[in-house]
C-alpha cells in the first residue's frame, strides 16, 4: 500500500507516471480494466482520462467507462466513496448499454466514485473485471478508497505544479522579449538566469563578461563596485527598511558607443510556513543599453504610427533632447529635409507641437520596454 501512495504522489509532479500508478492501484484488487478522468463540474466536459492497461486496443474500454450520462450518475453520488455499479441508481439500463461495448469486461460488476477538485473540477475513477468474474469484495472497495484522498490530492498537487509552470514560462519567455539585459544571481552570487539581450551583452568585447558562473566587468574597480554591491543586496534582502540596490556604469571597449548602465537590486520571497525551507533571495541586475533601447524604441514607433526607419529616428532624437541642427548634422541632411519629415510624424502621431511628440515618445506606448 505504502508504495502504492508513493507512486500516486510521484505521478502529481510527473504526469508520464500517472498509467504506472493506476496500474498498481488496479492491480492490488484484481481488476483487469481501471480509468481515471478529470472534468468540470459546471460544463460536465472531461479534460483528461488515461485508462490500463493500454494496449493499443483499450479506447472501447475507456470510451464506455468515461459516458457522459454515466459519470453524469456517479457525481451525483456522495464523493469519496466507490460504489459498486448495480448500487448507483438507474444503472441498469446504462450497464446493459455500455456492456456491449465492452468486450469482455462486466460493466455491472465494477466499481466506481468521484471526487471534488478544487476551481470546480471533478475527478472520476472506475475498476472493471472480465465477464464472469466475481464482483470487488468490501474489502477491496474499503482498500480503494483508502487510496482515493491520496489520488485526489495528487491531481491538486499536479494542477498546482502546472500553474506555477505556466507561469514560470509565461516570466520567461517575457524576459526574453525585454530589450533590457536580466541577470539573476542566487545567494552564493552565482548567476542561474540571464536572458537572450544580456547573454549577447556578454559576447561583446569589454563591458561585461560571464565567466565560470560569475559577472566580470572590463575593470577592477567597477567590477569590485559590482561585487560590493551583490553582496550588499544578499545580505540585507530579508531586512526590512535598509536600502538594498545600486547602480553600476560600465566604459566599453567600443569607445564610440554610450556605457552600459546596471540597476543592481535584491529579491526575498518571504518565509512560507507551507514549506520546510527558508525564504529564498537572489540578486537581479537589469543591463541598460541606451542604443539598444533606442533601436526598440524606433521598432516600436515604427509599428505603432506606421513612421518610416528615418522619421522614428527623428522622433526618438527629439525625444533624446537633440534639436532639428544637432541632428541634420549627424545624419548628414539638410534641416529642411528634416522639417518634412516632422510635418508628417505630426499627422501620423496626431500631434501639433514638438514637445507633445516628444512626449507621446517618453510616455506613450512606444516607451512601453524595459
Amino acid at each position: 500500500m505504502g508504495r502504492i501512495i508513493g507512486e500516486i504522489y510521484d505521478s502529481a509532479i510527473d504526469a508520464a507516471s500517472l498509467p504506472q500508478a493506476l496500474a498498481s492501484v488496479a492491480k492490488l484488487v484484481d481488476s483487469d480494466y481501471a480509468v481515471v478522468a478529470l472534468g468540470d463540474r459546471h460544463d460536465g466536459a472531461i479534460h483528461y482520462r488515461v485508462g490500463v492497461p493500454d494496449n493499443g486496443d483499450a479506447s472501447p474500454y475507456c470510451d464506455a467507462l468515461c459516458d457522459a450520462s454515466w459519470i453524469n450518475r456517479v457525481l451525483a453520488q456522495e464523493p469519496g466513496r466507490l460504489l459498486t455499479h448495480s448500487a448507483v441508481p438507474g444503472s441498469g439500463r446504462i450497464a446493459r448499454q455500455l456492456n456491449g461495448r465492452l468486450r469482455g469486461l462486466d460493466f455491472s460488476s465494477g466499481v466506481s466514485g468521484n471526487f471534488l477538485l478544487k476551481k470546480s473540477g471533478y475527478g472520476y475513477i472506475g475498476f472493471c473485471r472480465k465477464q464472469g468474474a466475481a464482483g470487488f469484495s468490501g474489502e477491496e472497495i474499503a482498500s480503494l478508497e483508502l487510496l482515493l484522498p491520496h489520488v485526489r490530492q495528487a491531481f491538486e498537487i499536479n494542477r498546482h505544479v502546472q500553474e506555477r509552470s505556466v507561469l514560470h514560462d509565461v516570466v520567461r519567455e517575457r524576459y526574453e522579449q525585454f530589450s533590457t539585459g536580466v541577470v539573476l544571481l542566487d545567494r552564493e552570487g552565482s548567476v542561474i538566469f540571464s536572458n537572450s539581450w544580456a547573454r549577447r551583452l556578454f559576447r561583446e568585447p569589454g563591458g561585461i563578461d560571464h565567466v565560470d558562473g560569475r559577472l566580470r566587468l572590463a575593470t577592477p574597480e567597477t567590477d569590485e563596485r559590482l561585487a560590493e554591491l551583490v553582496a550588499h543586496c544578499i545580505r540585507t534582502a530579508h531586512m526590512k527598511g535598509v536600502k538594498n540596490d545600486g547602480y553600476v556604469s560600465v566604459s566599453r571597449a567600443e569607445h564610440d558607443k554610450a556605457p552600459l548602465s546596471i540597476s543592481v537590486s535584491s529579491y526575498a520571497s518571504p518565509v512560507d510556513a507551507r514549506t520546510l525551507l527558508p525564504g529564498t533571495s537572489c540578486v537581479m541586475l537589469l543591463l541598460y543599453d541606451v542604443e539598444r533601447r533606442n533601436t526598440t524604441r524606433r521598432y516600436i514607433l515604427e509599428q505603432l504610427y506606421r513612421l518610416t526607419p528615418c522619421e522614428a529616428v527623428l522622433a526618438t532624437g527629439l525625444a533624446a533632447g537633440k534639436t532639428i541642427n544637432e541632428l541634420a548634422v549627424s545624419q548628414d541632411v539638410s534641416r529642411e529635409t528634416l522639417r518634412s519629415q516632422l510635418k508628417r510624424v505630426f499627422l501620423k502621431t496626431n500631434t501639433n507641437r514638438q514637445s507633445d511628440l516628444v512626449k507621446l515618445v517618453l510616455t506613450g506606448p512606444g516607451n512601453l520596454l524595459v
